[in-house]
């Protein structure tokens, strides 16, 4: 049995950002981890190409990049500011999401505020977040009767996965798939999505103009990507 409570803009705001927050921590581990293997095999500065595909500019040292990328809180794309934002997400929704889904958020905070006291720039010891954030979604899926709690959720996990897709050049049929998903999460409340991006979105998403890769183009669709969600 489902049920479909009305939510507040507020808290479909909180869950929405939770979602996105949670799976930017687990997109950007997985990320950095790709990248700290290629720039241990390579001569090249490989972060460079993380770096340039996120926007982000730096003159530092690699180590430092990626140590600051891993664990400033300062820095607002680090992953230890995804998941304390998460967690501040978190914790106010204990009652929507229950206090084993949140679990999960903790134990990947108080995991990564560990190594950053520590400044451990091994990425290896970090595999159990991933863990804990694949759990983490099982336990949504598993414990959260609401439907739109649930969607409201998975709609930010899967704008987060847009977004960084089309950022680091995944291909045609990964971001298709993701987008077939987010409209699901829309069906279930339109209200609180800008129909109009999403549907200028579908138009803008085809194999033809995606393969080209323009810059132009992936601005384009990061635009509509952001501008789906309105609470």
């Amino acid at each position: 049995m489902t049920y479909t409570a009305t939510i507040t803009a507020v808290k479909a705001n909180r869950l929405f950002w939770l979602g996105r927050y949670a799976e930017r921590t687990y997109l950007n581990l997985h990320l950095l981890r790709k990248y700290f293997d290629m720039n241990i095999d390579k001569d090249e500065d490989e972060y460079g190409v993380y770096f340039d595909k996120l926007g982000l500019t730096s003159d530092e040292t690699s180590e430092k990049k990626f140590l600051k990328q891993m664990y400033d809180k300062n820095t607002g794309t680090s992953v230890l500011n995804d998941i304390e934002r998460a967690n501040d997400n978190a914790i106010l929704l204990r009652e929507e999401i229950q206090s084993e889904t949140l679990s999960y958020i903790q134990m990947s905070r108080c995991l990564l505020s560990e190594k950053a006291a520590e400044a451990n720039a091994n990425i290896t010891s970090l595999q159990p977040i991933t863990d804990y954030l694949l759990a983490f979604w099982g336990s949504v899926e598993e414990r959260i009767p609401n439907d739109l709690i649930r969607n409201f959720m998975l709609s930010g996990k899967y704008i987060e996965k847009l977004d960084i897709y089309v950022r680091f050049d995944y291909p045609f049929a990964k971001i298709n798939s993701v987008f077939s998903n987010l409209k699901k999460c829309v069906a279930c409340d339109p209200s609180v999505f800008d129909m109009d991006s999403l549907h200028k979105l579908a138009d803008l998403l085809t194999p033809d103009l995606y393969n080209m890769g323009s810059d132009k183009y992936k601005n384009m669709l990061l635009c509509q990507i952001h501008s789906i969600m309105t609470v």
